[in-house]
């Protein structure tokens, strides 16, 4: 499983999901898509991380259009670029696994409140852990570290949608 957030608009833009199975992700953001969410995948917390650095809540946000000239000044073309839209992309939500490659769920949270508290990232960035470890220490500890909630695995999307919505509207109420 991997992160995803939505946005709070009326399409509820969901953006990075992180899983551990390619066909479980493509049927969860499936899922998630026909319920009016957008969707955006990161495979592991590093790139949930990157996410996050170019989404509306980074105070400093690098767009890809940004990264593209970047890459430019460095590397000259060979070639015509296309250019990318300039603005962060929306961010509401992230559905982090608790497992995933590279960099875990547990520390891509300690590392998003961490930004938070530097200022690196505006406000606070709702997130809910996903996770098959379903003991109460468990759970604990991911609430520890910084998920705003945590559900376990099995799950069904119809019933994690409005939860996911009702946590983005609490945290747009307390901001």
């Amino acid at each position: 499983m991997h992160t995803e957030h939505v946005t709070h608009h009326a399409t509820y833009p969901l953006t990075s999901r992180k899983t551990d199975n390619m066909i479980n992700q493509k049927v969860m953001m499936q899922q998630l898509r026909k319920q009016g969410l957008t969707v955006h995948v990161a495979n592991h917390g590093l790139e949930c991380l990157d996410f996050i650095s170019q989404s509306s809540y980074s105070s400093n946000p690098t767009t890809p259009l940004e990264q593209q000239q970047e890459h430019q000044e460095s590397h000259p073309p060979t070639r015509s670029t296309a250019t990318t839209d300039p603005s962060p992309t929306p961010l509401s939500i992230i559905l982090l696994d608790l497992e995933m490659p590279t960099m875990d769920g547990l520390t891509c949270i300690r590392h998003i409140r961490s930004k938070q508290l530097r200022g690196e990232i505006r406000g606070h960035v709702p997130v809910i852990a996903v996770t098959a470890n379903a003991r109460r220490e468990q759970i604990a500890s991911a609430i520890e570290a910084g998920m705003d909630e945590v559900v376990t695995k099995p799950f069904r999307i119809p019933e994690l949608v409005p939860q996911m919505r009702k946590l983005v509207a609490e945290v747009l109420g307390r901001g």
